[in-house]
Parts: C-alpha cells; sequence; structure tokens
C-alpha cells in the first residue's frame, strides 16, 4: 500500500486531467451499458407484470390465440381434480385519445376483464386505498378501473365516460375507480367486467385465458388432464413460459443492443491501456530505482493492475450513477421498438436491477484490470541499471516483439474468418459476435506496423518540405507504441461507426424498396390503434363487402394475422387470399413460382407459404411438411413457397383465408388493402370507403403515407443504435486528448530545447496538431476499412442468424469521405488542449534540471 500509494497517487495527483479523462471515458461505458441492461430488463419485467397483474398466485394457464377459446372449456378446467380455483379472463386492446389517425397519438390501454366473484383486483391496488370501486358501476354499467395517470392525462374522474376504439368498433366505458399511483400497478392496464370485455372485443361466449391455482404437488398431473381435454390450439402453461417465450422473441434484439453499448467499453480499455503503458515510461526511473532498492517483479506488477483497477472501480461507481439517469431515456427507446415490432408492452419507469448493476460494475473493473496487464508485464520486467542511466523517456522498441504481434493480428484475422463460417447456436451468432472480436483484435494487432510503415513515405516527404512536420513524425516514430494504441482506439470507435451505417443503411434501403413492392394497394383500411404490435382490428366480413362495392374500387385484399407458439418459439399466422390479381404485387416469392398454380393449390388443402426469416429460424423449405395443432385438431401442413418478409423476425407462415376459416372458425379481417380503378381520385375513394365501413370507425392510409410510416418506425428502431456508437466516437477522441497530453508532458525538455535552436510557438503547435491529423488520418482510412469488415460479418453472419433477414449491401461513399474529414476534425479539435500545452513550456525550468 506504501508502493501504491508513493508511485501511483502521487502520480495521478501530478496528472489530474489525464486521470480524470480515463475516468469519464470509462464512467461512459460503463453508463451507457448499465442503461441498456435496464432498459432491456425493464421491457421483459413490465411485461411478466402484466401476466401476473391479476392473481399473483397463479401457477397454470390456459391460453388461447386469435379470439381465443370457447368458455365452456372454463367448466372442464375447474372441475379437473387438484384445481383450487379457475378465474376466466378475456384480454383485448383498447385504444384511447388516437382521433383519426392510427398512426399519431393516443395510446392502447392493455384491457383486462374479469369475474368478480372469483378474482379480486391486483392486492397493490386494493391496499392502496380503504374505498372498493362502485362494483354495481364495475359489472352492470360499463365500468371500467383506470390508473391515476390514465385519469390525469385524459381528464377522467370517478364516473367518467372514457371513449375509444376495440378495434374498428367505438366503445364507450364508464371510470368506476382511479388506481393510486402508489398502487404499483402498470398505468396502461384497465380493468373490465368479464361480460363487459366479452362485448365490447365481440368475444361474446369466448374467453382468452383460465388462471388457476392449483395444488403444486399435482401441477404436472393437473396439466397433463387440462391439456388432453381441451382443443389442440389452446396451450396449458406455467406463467414463467410466457415471460420465456418473450424473452426467447427479444433476445436477438436485446443481445444486439447490449453489443453495441460493450463496445463502448471496448474502445475504454484501449484508453486505460495508453494511460497506464504512457505511467509506466514516465515513470521508468522511478521503478529502476524501487527495483534497486530490493521490490519485486510482483509487487511492481501488482501495483500497476491496481493502477488500473482503480481506474476501473472509480469510473464504474460512477458510471452507475449516470446509467441509472439515463436509463430513463433508454427504456423509453426500447420500450417503443418492443411494442411496435414484438410485442405490447409498457414500462412507467425503470424497474432498477442488482444484477445489472454488479454485471456492468464487474465488466468496468475487470476490463480496466484486463487493460493493465501488458503495461504491467512491461514495468515488471524493466532492467532497473538501464532506466537509471536512460531516465524516464525511452520506449523500448524490439523488433521481434513487433514482428509477433504482428503475425498474432494475422492469426486473429484467420481465426475470424473460420468462426464465421459456424453456425448459429440455438438462433444465436455466438461464433459470428467472436469473429467480431477477432476481426478487431487482428486489426488492433496490426496498427503499430501499419504506423511504422505509413510515417516512412510521410517522413521523407516531410523532411524536404516541412522540419516541423518532420520532428512530429519522428517523435510518432520514437513512441509508435502509444501512438498506435490511440489510432487502434479511434479505428475501433470509427470502424463501429462505419459497420452500423453500412448495415442500416442497406437494410434501410433494402426495407424501402420492399414496402415499395408489397404495399401495392392504393389505400389501406385499417383500425384505430393499429401501430401497435399488440392491437389487432376486427373487420366483419360484410364490412369487407361493403368496401368492395364502394365506386371505383378495382379489388380488395384482405389479411388477419396473429401471434402463434412454435417449437418453444412466437412466430406469425396470417391468412390471405390467392385467388385474386392482387396476391403477386404484395408478396416477394423467392425462386421461381407459378402464380396460378400456387392459388389453386392454396386453396384446396391444408398448405402454407413461409417467410425467409421462417425458413432461416426453423430449417423448413418448400417441399417440408410441419404439424400445427388448430381448433380443428393437429394438422399437417406443406409448405409450397418462401417469401422475403421484413415484418418480423421470427417468421410467418401464411395460409389461405378459405382454409384459416375452416380451421379455426374464425371469418374476422384485421386489414383490408384497397386497389382503385384506373384515374380514380384517391381522396374521395378515401372518403367514400370511411363512410362504406360505417358504423365501424377505420382509418384510411395511402400507400404513400404507410411506406412512410414503416421508414419512421425504422428510423425509430435504429435510433438508440446511433447514440451508443456516438458515445463510442467521444470515449476515443478522449484518448486521444489523452495521448497528446502525456506525450507532450513527457517531451517538455525535448521540446524546450528545439525552441533553445529556434524553434518558434507556431511550429511547436504545429507539431501537435501534425500529430493529431496524422492519428485521425489513419484511423480513419484504418476504420473504414475495419468497418467494412463488420458490416460484411454483421450482414451475412449475425444479422442473418439473428433474425433471417436477406440484406442488399449498399456502400455509402459518400459517408465514408465525411466520416473520414469528420474523424481528422475531431483530433484537431482533441489537439488544441495539448497545443497550448505544448506552447506554453516555460523553456528555462524545462532545462534547468539537465
Amino acid at each position: 500500500m506504501m508502493l501504491l500509494r508513493a508511485l501511483v497517487g502521487g502520480y495521478i495527483r501530478a496528472n489530474a486531467v489525464r486521470a480524470a479523462i480515463t475516468f469519464i471515458a470509462i464512467a461512459l461505458g460503463v453508463a451507457i451499458a448499465f442503461a441498456v441492461d435496464l432498459a432491456n430488463g425493464t421491457a421483459i419485467a413490465s411485461f411478466s407484470q402484466s401476466v401476473d397483474m391479476v392473481a399473483n398466485h397463479v401457477n397454470l394457464q390456459v391460453l388461447g390465440t386469435g379470439r381465443g377459446f370457447d368458455e365452456r372449456i372454463l367448466l372442464k378446467v375447474q372441475n379437473a381434480r387438484g384445481v383450487q380455483s379457475a378465474s376466466p379472463v378475456v384480454e383485448g386492446e383498447l385504444a384511447i385519445g388516437s382521433g383519426a389517425n392510427a398512426f399519431e397519438g393516443g395510446e392502447l390501454l392493455h384491457v383486462i376483464g374479469i369475474d368478480v366473484t372469483r378474482t379480486a383486483l391486483p392486492d397493490a391496488a386494493s391496499k392502496a386505498s380503504r374505498s372498493l370501486p362502485d362494483l354495481n358501476r364495475f359489472i352492470n354499467g360499463g365500468g371500467i378501473v383506470i390508473s391515476e395517470r390514465i385519469a390525469r392525462e385524459y381528464h377522467l374522474h370517478a364516473g367518467s365516460a372514457l371513449r375509444g376504439y376495440a378495434g374498428a368498433r367505438p366503445a364507450t366505458l364508464y371510470v368506476a375507480y382511479v388506481i393510486p399511483a402508489s398502487a404499483g400497478a402498470d398505468s396502461s392496464v384497465a380493468f373490465v367486467d368479464i361480460a363487459t370485455a366479452q362485448e365490447v372485443f365481440a368475444h361474446v361466449g369466448r374467453l382468452s385465458r383460465i388462471d388457476c391455482i392449483v395444488d403444486p404437488a399435482r401441477l404436472a398431473a393437473v396439466k397433463r388432464a387440462i391439456q388432453t381435454s381441451v382443443s389442440p390450439d389452446v396451450r396449458v402453461i406455467e406463467p414463467r413460459v410466457r415471460t420465456s417465450e418473450l424473452q426467447s422473441l427479444l433476445r436477438s434484439f436485446e443481445l444486439n443492443l447490449d453489443a453495441l453499448a460493450y463496445v463502448a467499453l471496448l474502445v475504454g480499455m484501449y484508453l486505460i491501456y495508453n494511460a497506464v503503458a504512457i505511467s509506466v515510461v514516465q515513470r521508468r526511473s522511478e521503478i529502476g530505482t524501487l527495483r534497486a532498492l530490493g521490490t519485486t517483479r510482483t509487487q511492481i506488477f501488482a501495483i500497476f493492475i491496481m493502477e488500473g483497477v482503480l481506474f476501473g472501480i472509480a469510473g464504474s461507481l460512477a458510471g452507475l450513477l449516470l446509467g441509472a439517469f439515463l436509463a430513463r431515456f433508454s427504456v423509453a427507446a426500447v420500450s417503443q421498438t418492443v411494442s411496435t415490432l414484438f410485442v405490447g408492452t409498457h414500462a412507467d419507469g425503470v424497474i432498477y436491477s442488482a444484477g445489472a448493476a454488479i454485471k456492468a460494475f464487474a465488466f468496468g473493473v475487470v476490463l480496466a484490470a484486463v487493460s493493465a496487464v501488458v503495461p504491467a508485464i512491461e514495468a515488471a520486467t524493466t532492467a532497473p541499471a538501464r532506466t537509471i542511466r536512460a531516465g524516464a523517456a525511452f520506449e523500448r522498441h524490439v523488433p521481434q516483439v513487433a514482428r509477433g504481434i504482428a503475425i498474432a493480428g494475422v492469426v486473429f484475422l484467420l481465426l475470424a474468418a473460420a468462426m464465421s463460417r459456424v453456425p448459429a447456436i440455438d438462433g444465436l451468432p455466438v461464433f459470428g459476435y467472436l469473429a467480431a472480436l477477432a476481426t478487431i483484435a487482428g486489426a488492433s494487432l496490426l496498427t503499430p506496423s501499419g504506423l511504422a510503415v505509413s510515417l516512412r513515405p510521410l517522413q521523407r516527404v516531410a523532411a524536404r518540405t516541412a522540419p516541423a512536420v518532420a520532428l512530429a513524425l519522428r517523435a510518432m516514430a520514437a513512441s509508435r507504441g502509444r501512438f498506435a494504441v490511440a489510432i487502434a482506439s479511434l479505428m475501433v470507435a470509427v470502424a463501429m461507426m462505419v459497420a452500423i451505417a453500412v448495415m442500416v443503411g442497406s437494410f434501410r434501403a433494402t426495407v424501402v424498396a420492399w414496402a415499395e413492392e408489397t404495399l401495392a394497394a392504393d389505400l389501406y383500411v385499417g383500425t384505430p390503434g393499429a401501430s401497435d404490435a399488440s392491437y389487432q382490428g376486427y373487420f366483419t366480413p360484410d364490412a369487407v363487402a361493403r368496401i368492395a362495392r364502394v365506386s371505383g374500387v378495382e379489388a380488395v385484399s384482405t389479411y388477419r394475422g396473429f401471434s402463434v407458439p412454435f417449437r418453444g418459439r412466437i412466430v406469425q399466422l396470417g391468412a390471405t387470399r390467392f385467388d385474386t390479381t392482387t396476391t403477386p404485387r404484395k408478396l416477394r416469392f423467392i425462386g421461381r413460382v407459378d402464380i396460378a398454380a400456387l392459388a389453386r393449390d392454396m386453396a384446396a388443402g391444408d398448405n402454407v407459404i413461409v417467410s425467409d426469416p421462417f425458413v432461416n429460424r426453423f430449417g423448413l423449405r418448400p417441399g417440408d411438411t410441419f404439424t400445427f395443432g388448430t381448433p380443428s385438431g393437429v394438422r399437417t401442413f406443406h409448405i409450397l413457397a418462401e417469401y422475403n418478409d421484413y415484418s418480423t423476425s421470427e417468421g410467418t407462415f401464411i395460409m389461405s383465408r378459405e382454409t384459416f376459416v375452416r380451421l379455426y372458425h374464425d371469418d374476422m379481417v384485421d386489414t383490408v388493402g384497397v386497389y382503385a380503378k384506373r384515374g380514380t381520385n384517391l381522396a374521395r375513394l378515401r372518403t367514400a370507403v370511411i363512410r362504406a365501413a360505417m358504423p365501424l370507425a377505420v382509418t384510411v392510409t395511402t400507400n404513400r403515407e404507410l411506406r412512410t410510416y414503416v421508414v419512421q418506425v425504422f428510423d425509430r428502431t435504429f435510433a438508440i443504435t446511433s447514440a451508443l456508437y456516438a458515445i463510442s466516437i467521444i470515449i476515443a477522441v478522449l484518448g486521444v486528448v489523452s495521448t497528446l497530453i502525456a506525450l507532450v508532458l513527457e517531451r517538455r525538455t525535448e521540446i524546450a530545447l528545439l525552441r533553445y535552436i529556434g524553434l518558434r510557438t507556431a511550429q511547436v503547435r504545429e507539431m501537435i496538431l501534425t500529430q493529431a491529423a496524422v492519428v485521425g488520418f489513419l484511423a480513419g482510412i484504418a476504420g473504414i476499412l475495419l468497418g467494412i469488415a463488420l458490416a460484411l460479418l454483421l450482414i451475412y453472419v449475425i444479422n442473418a442468424q439473428s433474425f433471417g433477414w436477406l440484406i442488399q449491401v449498399r456502400w455509402p461513399w459518400a459517408f465514408f469521405a465525411e466520416a473520414l474529414a469528420m474523424v481528422v476534425v475531431a483530433a484537431l479539435v482533441a489537439a488544441i488542449v495539448p497545443s497550448n500545452v505544448a506552447a506554453r513550456i516555460k523553456t528555462a525550468e524545462a532545462l534547468r534540471s539537465e
């Protein structure tokens, strides 16, 4: 501890600015990692809370899909031996405050219909207030129990009318009770009587689920007994299974976010390495003296590891505090993306997790310790006599070591190429991420050799034209180890920016092209609130027929779809008509497909088409078969064709509408596509369609508006990605500042001597700015090349294995030039402070000791 205080404590106090920069970098990396972890965990926890909202003692649930199952199943369930209680539930979404446009304003209430004779309101709500809901209004008067937030935002109170839309049908309910905020219930969940829910959501005679409390000792037997007594499409599961299915649905999305978040910490590793390495070089004389006085190599090694650990602990603690603050914004972004693309969920606030905090803190400290290992080894192996003679300002260059590092870099790149060919493990691209890490490691290890090769021609040119530039380049060659680390740090940050830009840009262009081809109808008829993944709108066949008869309508297409479990995952089941001329215009088939033959075969039997993510996820291709439980029994479906799709990453299988109605006894429709006759005025047709659908409340959107919305959802989805790689750039720029300041302070005697022999103040600044420009330029070029390699891994390995999407690569050449210019400018801006420090060195004071 005495040595640690003397050798590390004093040095940090003397170099407070660089210590602060390293501290900030670690804090930023830990903060963003912690915030993203909290956001992911909150999305899962919010869904779990909504699942267990009514009865937290439920240990078995009977679940239906689509419009649920026959309520007569309740008698079978409650009479099963071992079932202590069985509570029926009807669930649905009520769109409120959304106005005329389904994509703007308002929100969705997750409405749970309960039987108050069997089930109470949430325990927390009952304990929060001594008053009880108006049960008469709740049961007989279309009553609804809402949260305090909803009451406040929509100016409601007990007795107020709450108007909204259940699918296409307007609904009016009356507030029976307002749950106080102190109850801790999800503010987007509301409660109604089960009979009210059945009427509002057109579920008369049907249930969404049955919550059961079963003797734990007989749980497995009861589960088997109930499952054999219900139809194959009804599942009997434990509540935790629903949460695990959501985790399975989101794990690729979460893993990608986590990987991007921890890149910021990876960039911070270079900064810690550089900070400790520079401190080792600057204290070589002290290290040599201590070694000569009897300090062991192990003690020296431990001291510098502790320096890294101290940075890690301090930075990680600050990062946890900052991350807890940033989580409020990341939770909103992640929850919105999850609700739009995957499953309806809502988070009133951050759900803090001790596990996420421990994970982020441990990563910060461990990475800091690992970053200090190489400099610590160098310090421990320092020869005492040599350092005492040579002083502090020397950096060892061992050709054999340099060659070994370069060879190791090549080995890592070859290893990355090999790992990129390994398939996913349970749908996760584990080796894809390892290949990306190996690529980054290989490029980083090749940086010193790349810097040495790049400096030689620059030095030859500068020697004849610019003396100050030549001096700057010579200093870089003398300290190329530390400059290489600064370049590698900035290179990784630039590479991530380039890789994400290429992947997102390519994906966006692919999705736009897909939307232009598949959203071929002139108008799309939907229901208010239909922009949420959990929402289903219900049109009756007669409403579709009325729309089809509107003057100016050439044809209509319909679609019905909902989520279903398939082989332990959640996929989409869809139904549409194939005997119309519109089908070829709305599906992009992969391979040759005879549309006329496909239409005949789809209507003839249990045949389906599947999306390419479905094929990649389950390995089922055209010509294969699979079994699936329906209300009409377990059926064997034949896959006839594969089509390209970007609406869901888990996959979709589509059957003909005739097959769906026959098997599911469900003739409802979610959306209607309207194809106008040539020359028809779309504005007038939109009005006519709205009138034809009355008394149903519908929204009619043009294909241009819908395509714009698709792009908006895409951009919103990747907004948090942009923030993550921006933070990586900030951390890397901090590394440039730290490196340049350290080198200026280390070479203050050399700079003072140059001033004595005629170097002007402006030329001193020119030297530092030259070094910054070279660092920025080389890091930019290397970062673009590394980014291209990582982009190919992201597109063809990681995203293909995670989501199953086929993305066409688009190379943003203009962005590459902008990125290079931005990095050089950022490095020059970072060099302003170090150049001023160098220019203000007092010559006489710096040379007095000499």
